[in-house]
């Protein structure tokens, strides 16, 4: 099928005067009344488009849609009727008195054919589709999926970014949350109340969000398909969630450490400084992001007391979820050994590498991240 496109240039220059630049500062004047003998009238200005609506309505289909390649001779565009230069309004287009109707029945099982093939498609690429809830760490927000979220979406996929209470654009500020569930419960109701009962999500938790992915894969097991820890904290059923915090190494530099309470309610506030951001964070990621984050982390907590309180992961809920790993090579912040332990300690059996990403993969290594994430999805979800 050949389609023709007719282009038509309407003008506003005055008649018998040579369009006006103005200078890249200049401002426009306010233009004069439509009615000024130095514009055309509004319907000499629009007249050249009505003919060509009226030639296309009336040009018979082969005039239009060619069966063969025509010869040099019939691209003129005189052969379809169509004058060229006389009045300064630019194009006039005329039909042919001798055109038939341009009938349309004839394309009407084509289209439906097409229209077809179109849903069969959709309906192909939704059911291979998967859903991706990416929970970010500690200090952190949505904000720092963002190199990751549009590749995951151009691979066709539906993405879903959370802010965790006092993180990100949440209003509430950190001395207001006393416990990880609190901290943890924009992504417990998200999965409550958007997630419908037939349908899973590929749970994603970075660092620290490691364990409000735990907790969320615990409390609903039937709604996540694969949980993946990315350079995160991994909590086993058998000791408390707390567990895995108390055994890690804690190099925190210039990070700050503050208490807060309200009556009998206690937590300590984290807020990580530029130079733990700089060499344990984000030490191979592009300077830009290291920036990004600087401006944008805000004061959150460990909420090692409360952690230290809580019951341990069932086996019936988090531990009959499929898990993954996804550990990074240059990780300064949970080095290889301390995740390779975890790994060991939780029972995960599959895990994955990314060679030369720091601990915030999805700055240093968004692409690596984006094709690690896909191969996860496609095999385990």
């Amino acid at each position: 099928m050949v389609l023709r496109i007719v282009l038509v240039r309407l003008t506003s220059i005055p008649h018998g005067k040579p369009p006006h630049v103005a200078p890249a500062c200049d401002a426009f004047p306010f233009p004069p009344s439509l009615s000024s003998p130095a514009y055309p009238r509004a319907d000499e200005v629009i007249r050249p488009l009505l003919h060509c609506f009226q030639f296309l309505s009336t040009a018979s289909p082969s005039s239009l849609i060619p069966t063969s390649q025509p010869p040099p001779s019939a691209l003129d565009p005189l052969k379809l009727g169509l004058e060229l230069g006389g009045k300064s309004d630019g194009v006039r287009a005329s039909a042919s008195s001798s055109a038939a109707a341009f009938d349309l029945s004839s394309l009407t099982s084509s289209k439906a054919r097409a229209f077809s093939t179109l849903n069969t498609e959709e309906q192909k690429l939704q059911k291979h589709q998967k859903h991706f809830v990416l929970v970010h760490s500690a200090c952190h927000g949505a904000w720092a999926w963002f190199k990751l979220k549009h590749r995951l979406e151009s691979a066709g996929h539906r993405v879903t970014v959370l802010d965790l209470a006092a993180s990100g654009t949440n209003p509430r500020p950190i001395h207001e949350v006393y416990t990880f569930k609190e901290y943890t419960q924009p992504l417990l109701d998200f999965l409550h109340a958007a997630v419908p009962p037939a349908e899973t999500v590929v749970l994603v938790g970075h660092s620290f969000g490691g364990l409000s992915l735990a907790l969320a894969s615990d409390m609903f097991a039937d709604k996540v398909s694969v949980a993946v820890f990315l350079s995160a904290f991994v909590p086993d059923t058998t000791h408390g969630p707390s567990y895995v915090l108390d055994r890690a190494t804690k190099e925190m530099l210039d990070t700050q450490f503050r208490p807060y309470q309200n009556g009998e309610k206690r937590g300590t506030s984290i807020f990580f400084g530029p130079m733990f951001l700089s060499s344990k964070l984000y030490q191979l990621s592009p300077v830009e992001d290291l920036e990004l984050g600087k401006i944008l982390v805000r004061p959150g907590s460990l909420f090692m007391d409360d952690l230290s309180r809580q019951q341990k992961l069932s086996e019936e809920g988090y531990g009959s979820v499929t898990r993954v790993c996804i550990v990074c090579s240059e990780d300064e912040v949970i080095p290889k050994d301390f995740q390779r332990w975890m790994i060991q300690n939780s029972g995960i059996k599959y895990v994955f590498e990314i060679g030369g990403a720091d601990h915030m993969a999805m700055f240093s290594k968004p692409q690596e991240l984006c094709e690690c994430l896909l191969g996860i999805a496609n095999r385990y979800a």
